[in-house]
């Protein structure tokens, strides 16, 4: 039998929360059980909520501006985002609000006010396996380069989309 390669699988989401925390828990848990190393942000909503049900999760947090330093707020999210994006190998998104206008994969971390999105755009441009949860009423953006697709038939999984770089066309010339 083949030993399963064990992943760093970072997880992303609102601050206020997701729609279904028992969905969000179910799906860290089982990464957890899986044997696969949990990355989570230090947030309240679905970073804590993660927390919850992995004590062991590997937490990335925001660095504390020093006196002086011109780091905002949100940069210094961004940072931890894209920190927390580097070290992984997967991202799993819980999306509670639909893709700000203008936001793409790019390693330009840039949500437009959305640090979920941002932190999707930010891995499929770096070329990591994302799925992404979406609530009610949240819809997909259209990305270049890829779509989504189900991620599996059935089962808790079904809820998930996967993006799917489109395959490299060899020139003939």
């Amino acid at each position: 039998m083949q030993n399963q390669i064990k992943k760093n699988i970072a997880f992303t989401g609102s601050r206020k929360g997701f729609n279904n925390k028992t969905l969000v828990q179910t799906i860290a848990r089982s990464v957890a059980q899986a044997g696969h190393c949990v990355l989570v942000g230090c947030a309240s909503g679905v970073d804590a909520a993660i927390r919850s049900v992995v004590p062991n999760a590997k937490v990335f947090s925001v660095a504390s501006p020093s006196a002086g330093s011109v780091c905002s707020p949100a940069q210094a999210l961004a940072r931890r985002s894209m920190s927390m994006v580097s070290a992984s190998s997967v991202l799993i998104g819980f999306a509670s609000v639909a893709c700000p206008a203008g936001v793409c994969p790019s390693a330009h971390f840039s949500g437009g006010g959305s640090g979920t999105w941002a932190s999707l755009a930010y891995a499929v441009s770096k070329g990591l396996q994302v799925f992404v949860f979406c609530a009610d009423g949240v819809a997909l953006p259209s990305w270049s380069g890829g779509q989504w697709v189900r991620a599996v038939p059935s089962g808790v999984w079904s809820r998930a989309w996967s993006f799917v770089p489109s395959a490299c066309q060899l020139s003939l010339i």
